[in-house]
């Protein structure tokens, strides 16, 4: 993704867990520059939520949005990624179990970019830290 200004941009993940437990969390953030560049995900505005407590994939999807506003290093005028992820440590140490989350589609307000439905592609999933995201058709 270029830089792109997402400044006052509402973007919509639809998600659901299929696994997970309360020691995995489901991660939504905005990222700008490269590698751990400057991110949007440390605040009460970026979707955090521990896996054992989402909406199952059995009951529908969770509907989780975000609003990137510039702050401290942050600048919502250059965002380059907007990252959505699974992480295994949310509160606990283990043992785990498999985390998996079915993303159906991501959606901004703006209509400057997406809208991104995962029901029929994934080509706007990259790979990520040498994890290949998974499309269920």
């Amino acid at each position: 993704m270029s830089p792109t200004n997402l400044t006052g941009v509402t973007i919509t993940i639809k998600a659901c867990a299929l696994t997970g437990d309360a020691q995995s969390g489901f991660q939504v953030f905005a990222q700008t520059g490269s590698g751990a560049g400057p991110y949007y995900g440390n605040n009460g505005a970026a979707p955090y939520t521990n896996m054992g407590t989402m909406t199952k994939c059995s009951a529908g999807f969770q509907t989780f949005t975000m609003t990137p506003a510039s702050s401290g290093n942050f600048d919502a005028t250059v965002v380059t990624a907007i990252i959505v992820g699974v992480e295994r440590v949310y509160q606990g140490t283990g043992p785990y179990i498999e985390s998996t989350a079915y993303v159906d589609s991501v959606t901004f307000s703006s209509g400057s970019m997406g809208p991104y439905n995962f029901t029929t592609d994934f080509s706007p999933l990259t790979q990520n830290a040498g994890t290949a995201p998974s499309w269920v058709p």
